[in-house]
This record gives structure tokens, C-alpha cells and sequence, in this order.
């Protein structure tokens, strides 16, 4: 919005993802030199297409957008229309959006005395949720209007307990789901609550948290959404990869 935006086809993909795995204050910012990069903005909010543009700045101090977009699909969803953006930022038209949201659901936990500094994070953890919630609910309310237009991943719910509680209309379809192995809600649990962490994953772990990853796909693939075949294949084809 205030920037516009800018060709990064010579941008080290790592150097992003390095900032994106650090945390805010201890690790960043990423620092950019504007004059190495084309930029274009809309000057006024309506205007149809962006015009070239400089920004006010020599250099650009970037954290991950995780504190403002953690779900990133503001590129490609507009939250207050509540429809897919159709621009020239875009390469192609998108016709299905799948959104991946890793977020750790917000635990109930009291809330810390008043001289304890994660009092405070307590409360920016808060603001963070909901934040997160007003985008989720938003696209969410999007794919009721348009369910063959994308799907919603979250993490955290059991499989087994997830497709009992949507089977009404797909009892076929849930019956069939039901008859194969799934996390334990336990299990499920363990791998959406897994602390973010720097460390080395062991391979018990790994295993854990991409199996759930998989069956929250899997399942909400096949009960909730309206994807085509082609879509539901490639997932089962990544999976035996």
C-alpha cells in the first residue's frame, strides 16, 4: 500500500527465507537498496493501473510479514472486497487460492502477573490472533459464496473427529475417509502446539508434524471443498514423493 510494488526476479529467494525464520527484535531487520529495483504504485486508491514510482527512501528495513499478514494472501485476496484481486501484480488470472495456515492456535492460559514481561506477550499474542481471525474469516466467508474458488488448511483438528462432525451430506465419502489410518487427536494436537525453535528437528518430530500437515490437507480436500479431481491427486501424488 504505501510502497507499491517492485520486479524482484534478481532477489535471493534464501535471504528472504532466512528473516522468515528469524523472530522480530532478536534476528533482522533485512535491509533493501531501493534504487536496485523498478517500482511501480497506485497513486489514488481507485486508480485502475500502477504507474512507475520512486520511494522516499534509500533503503528498505523489512521484517517477515507475519506481523502483518501471517496467512500472506494479501497479494492475491482482497480482505475488504472479499475476492480474489485481478491486477497486472499478478502474472495469471487465479482461479483456485489454497490457503496454508501453520499458525499455533491461541492457547487458554492465565494471563501472567503484571511484573512479568510475557504478560506482555500475552497480549500482543492476543492482537496477533485476531488479526489472523479477520483475514480467516473473511476468506472464509469468500469460499461459502464461492466454494469451488479455494479451500481453507488449518491445523490442530483431528481427522477422524473432523470428518464425523462435516459427514452429513457425504456419508459415502466420510464412511470411506473413516476406514483409513489417522493421527490420534492427541497426536493432531501435539504437532499444531510444536514450539517454533531453531533447533534440528529429530526425525520422530518431522514425521509428526509433516503427517498432520498431509492429513489436514487430505481431509479437508475431500470433505470440504468443491476441487477438482486434478487438485486432490496432486496432493496424494506429493505425499508418495
Amino acid at each position: 500500500y504505501e510502497l507499491g510494488y517492485a520486479d524482484v526476479d534478481g532477489f535471493g529467494l534464501a535471504r528472504a527465507m532466512a528473516i522468515s525464520a528469524a523472530f522480530p527484535g532478536g534476528i533482522g531487520p533485512l535491509t533493501l537498496k531501493v534504487k536496485k529495483f523498478q517500482w511501480k504504485k497506485r497513486m489514488q486508491w481507485n486508480a485502475p493501473q500502477p504507474e512507475p514510482y520512486q520511494p522516499p527512501f534509500k533503503r528498505l528495513h523489512l521484517y517477515d510479514g507475519g506481523l502483518y499478514d501471517n496467512l500472506g494472501i494479501e497479494p492475491m485476496f482482497d480482505v475488504g472486497q472479499q475476492s480474489l484481486k485481478k491486477d497486472e501484480t499478478l502474472q495469471s488470472a487465479i482461479s483456485y487460492l489454497l490457503v496454508s495456515d501453520g499458525g499455533a492456535p491461541l492457547t487458554r492460559e492465565g494471563i501472567p502477573h503484571p511484573l512479568n514481561p510475557f504478560r506482555f506477550k500475552r497480549v500482543a499474542d492476543i492482537a496477533f490472533d485476531q488479526c489472523r481471525a479477520l483475514r480467516v474469516r473473511a476468506f472464509v466467508n469468500f469460499l461459502q459464496e464461492n466454494p469451488a474458488a479455494g479451500a481453507y488448511l488449518g491445523i490442530g483438528s483431528a481427522a477422524v473427529s473432523s470428518i464425523k462432525r462435516f459427514a452429513k451430506g457425504r456419508e459415502a465419502l466420510a464412511e470411506k475417509l473413516l476406514r483409513e489410518g489417522w493421527l490420534s487427536g492427541d497426536d493432531a494436537n501435539r504437532a499444531a502446539t510444536y514450539s517454533t525453535t531453531l533447533r534440528q528437528l529429530d526425525v520422530s518430530t518431522f514425521d509428526l508434524l509433516e503427517r498432520h500437515g498431509y492429513e489436514t490437507a487430505k481431509w479437508n480436500m475431500e470433505m470440504m471443498s468443491q476441487a477438482s479431481s486434478s487438485i486432490t491427486e496432486a496432493i496424494n501424488e506429493e505425499r508418495t514423493q
